[in-house]
């Protein structure tokens, strides 16, 4: 399998530390700064679903700046520069925990917030099963602390 099927075939983006990183990145308004934060998470991270995510994130992201021509380039660099080293530094197939019992509530409550508000129609035609299962396992956690 090549890495580029491991990827389509394996990663998922509803990953509890990719999505508090994520959530946390909306809310940096500095373009270099925000891409900084979110390379750092997979410098900390580095695994194919990781780069997976970010690679992701750094290209639907870089969309919402095409009236930007200089934040592009900023962007175009970074995705050629994770994509040079793909595979010397990001080949471990072990993903980050997903448990979302060690995530504070307030993470929790941020992804949530954020998942719960996030349209598809731009991508899918419906709401990704993934996306569906994810919600409901951090409304399943945030209820049980709440009768705690």
């Amino acid at each position: 399998m090549t890495f580029k099927n491991y990827i389509t075939e394996k990663s998922n983006k509803f990953n509890i530390s990719w999505q508090i990183v994520r959530v946390n990145a909306r809310k940096i308004k500095d373009v270099k700064e925000k891409i900084y934060y979110v390379l750092n998470f997979l410098k900390e991270n580095p695994n194919k679903h990781n780069y997976d995510r970010v690679h992701n994130w750094l290209s639907m992201t870089k969309l919402g700046y095409k009236s930007n021509s200089e934040a592009m380039e900023v962007f175009d660099s970074v995705i050629d520069n994770i994509e040079h080293h793909k595979n010397d530094r990001f080949s471990s197939e072990e993903d980050s925990p997903n448990d979302l019992e060690t995530i504070s509530t307030d993470d929790l409550e941020k992804v949530y917030k954020d998942l719960k508000q996030r349209k598809y129609g731009f991508q899918y035609k419906t709401v990704p099963v993934a996306h569906t299962k994810f919600l409901n396992e951090l409304e399943k956690e945030l209820n049980k602390r709440q009768s705690d």
